[in-house]
């Protein structure tokens, strides 16, 4: 017996509901109308058979809290013909202006016939879609959504467990039907569309671009504020030039062997396309006085190299100061040590110089999935990298 009514037969039930309930149809949908992403069973004489809520009837309406847009029409859609399902009710003709989307939630690949707002001045319908928490995947006639939960998954998923698109949407399509997964819409290259899209508008969200139509971020203006950067006014004296005797800034930088090819091109004088081959430690926007950086060989006419590559400047009155990362000084010969250790140079605190060196390892789990990127593409997914490493030692950097 239904729970609800108490009347008709509870041959419905939900899988994806907690404890125990038995609906029927009338009851079933109704129950479900904020739940379109539960998994439904119904009841054959013999065992449960899976049902979706579209089979059943269901029909998303946006707007008006869920309920039929008052200044719709109805009208039979071909192909939706009125049919008892499995005995229990009749369907009945859909509105007018009802199309069925493929909808990518973090559960599964679900379709659903969706039926808009017609009220006057009502949104376009990629807006209701929005509102809905729908990310539509054109703006025109859209099929295909994703829901915000299903995004914001695949971008952790990606950050932590270095998830490639394609792996993704593969456990979505084996979450909905593991025995037939040829049967589940494909929708992986909109989900590489639609993530990227996720991705830029989450990070002007965050640095509060997310409703400024008129002017769009500039150099730095998605970069994460560092606590440890030498900054007037919020880690150091705004009076520091008066205060201390020494006046040395450090911007200490870290440069990696694997960017061997873009040093010889560099000394060549040949045009350099720099993607994330050498990475800065700590970034002080501002004149620095000094520099650290880690390879001794490179300290000699390094200042040269950048006068002679129109892609790369330094700020005025620099001095470089050579130093070498504490792993790798140990394979040196025992002058360096003396000479480049950082233990011995004023200013650079403690630091080991080897940065790149832990960035590498977990960056190359995403090498096999980055190196088949178009170059825009590769440097959305490093920079996205890059920015977790930064956040993270953002939020733990009190526990240290």
């Amino acid at each position: 017996v239904c729970e609800t009514c108490q009347m008709a037969e509870g041959s419905f039930r939900c899988v994806t509901c907690t404890g125990d309930h038995g609906w029927c149809h009338p009851c079933l949908i109704t129950s479900h109308r904020s739940l379109p992403f539960h998994r439904i069973q119904c009841w054959d004489n013999k065992c449960f058979q899976d049902v979706t809520l579209a089979d059943q009837g269901y029909i998303w309406y946006l707007g008006h809290g869920g309920e039929p847009c008052p200044s719709r029409g109805t009208s039979n859609i071909p192909g939706h013909r009125d049919k008892r399902v499995d005995g229990v009710a009749e369907t009945g003709p859909l509105p007018q202006d009802t199309t069925p989307v493929t909808i990518v939630h973090s559960s599964g690949v679900f379709t659903h016939y969706v039926s808009g707002c017609h009220c006057p001045g009502s949104n376009p319908q990629h807006l209701q879609l929005l509102r809905a928490g729908l990310f539509p995947a054109s703006s025109t006639r859209p099929k295909t959504v994703f829901t915000f939960e299903v995004l914001d998954h695949f971008l952790i998923d990606a950050l932590e467990c270095k998830t490639s698109a394609r792996s993704f949407f593969e456990k979505l399509t084996r979450l909905t039907n593991n025995a037939f997964p040829d049967t589940v819409p494909d929708r992986y290259q909109e989900l590489m569309r639609v993530s990227r899209q996720w991705r830029d508008l989450k990070n002007r969200k965050w640095f509060g671009f997310g409703h400024d139509s008129e002017s769009g971020p500039g150099p730095g203006d998605l970069a994460l504020f560092c606590p440890s950067c030498p900054q007037p006014g919020i880690n150091m004296p705004l009076c520091w030039e008066q205060k201390y005797e020494r006046q040395v800034n450090y911007l200490l930088l870290a440069e990696e062997n694997n960017s061997q090819a873009v040093a010889d091109a560099i000394t060549q004088s040949r045009p350099v396309r720099l993607v994330h081959l050498t990475s800065a430690l700590c970034l002080w926007m501002g004149p620095a006085k000094h520099q650290a950086w880690p390879v001794p060989q490179w300290s000699v006419h390094f200042a040269d190299r950048v006068n002679n590559c129109s892609g790369l400047i330094l700020p005025d009155n620099t001095e470089i100061v050579a130093a070498v990362g504490k792993f790798h000084l140990s394979a040196h010969k025992l002058a360096c040590f003396a000479r480049y250790s950082l233990n011995f140079i004023v200013g650079a605190g403690q630091v080991d110089g080897e940065i790149l060196e832990t960035l590498w390892a977990p960056f190359n789990k995403i090498s096999p999935t980055a190196r088949s990127m178009s170059q825009a593409h590769r440097q959305e997914i490093l920079d996205d990298h890059m920015w977790n490493s930064n956040w993270k030692k953002l939020v733990s950097i009190g526990e240290c």
